[in-house]
């Protein structure tokens, strides 16, 4: 049943219920052996249908795509939780590593995680974890003839569907897709954990620069106040030793702006139009 769709958005039971029915079918061992993606998510919105209590019906294409965006989304909450518990931080408990990946998700993405429901639906489900491991979970009974069944792949976004056993190179290939998508949501947290750090990095060598060439005026205005007010003080020749030193250190002053002078082309040209 595809149903009559609706465009509201979707409630926090709503997606709680589409991650049961997820779990429900793809868990149902009765499927046929030629069973396609299309079947596989007709059952899902059946299941879905028949039982939320949100007014309207679901059509199909707008559960697989909501579906779709959980699965994507909650895997990438589900590896910055995973690398909060191998972490094993001292006095930390579950809850205050759920808090730490939030906090994270919430640092890199940009955006709060919207689908912690979902996840707590999702979490100790064996069909989850295979997707996570990126292969589906084996057979309890592996002597019976797994032609008279098949299992839907745990592909992001559930889309096509194989039977076990029909096709090895197929199964394989799938593993190695799958394999391949938990690599690519690895290195993506990675990298965006490595940029943080770099743009953090970044930063705080750029705010230092400025605290340094500010402290460096500050020095300089200090350096050249105390020069002023030296060579404006008048020598009292009654102190010959200080009259002395405050001579030195007008003559020092005087010959630092002349060489200052000489590097600065304009000022030197006024510098000579003034001893004319």
């Amino acid at each position: 049943c595809n149903g009559t769709g609706r465009a509201a958005n979707y409630t926090e039971d709503e997606e709680r219920l589409l991650c049961v029915a997820w779990i429900k079918i793809s868990k149902d061992p009765i499927v046929g052996v030629y069973q396609t993606g299309e079947s596989y998510w007709q059952k899902i919105t059946k299941y879905f249908n028949d039982r939320t209590t949100a007014p309207g019906l679901r059509r199909e294409a707008s559960l697989r795509k909501k579906w779709q965006k959980i699965q994507h989304t909650t895997a990438k909450f589900c590896g910055y939780k995973a690398e909060q518990d191998r972490r094993k931080q001292s006095g930390k408990g579950e809850t205050e590593r759920i808090e730490d990946a939030k906090t994270v998700y919430r640092s890199l993405e940009r955006h709060n995680f919207p689908y912690l429901h979902c996840w707590e639906v999702l979490r100790d489900e064996n069909k989850w974890k295979a997707v996570l491991a990126g292969k589906e979970e084996d057979d309890e009974d592996d002597d019976e003839d797994i032609q008279l069944r098949s299992r839907p792949e745990a592909s992001v976004g559930g889309e096509s569907v194989r039977p076990l056993g029909r096709d090895s190179s197929e199964k394989r290939r799938s593993s190695e897709i799958n394999n391949s998508q938990e690599a690519g949501a690895i290195a993506e947290v990675m990298q965006k954990k490595l940029q943080m750090l770099a743009d953090h990095h970044l930063e705080n060598q750029g705010l230092l620069r400025r605290h340094v060439e500010i402290q460096e005026k500050h020095v300089n205005v200090l350096a050249l106040q105390e020069e002023r007010a030296l060579m404006m003080s008048p020598i009292d020749e009654s102190d010959k030793w200080a009259a002395k030193w405050l001579r030195l250190q007008k003559a020092r002053i005087w010959k630092q702006a002349r060489a200052q002078a000489a590097e600065e082309p304009n000022a030197a040209a006024e510098e000579e139009d003034d001893s004319e």
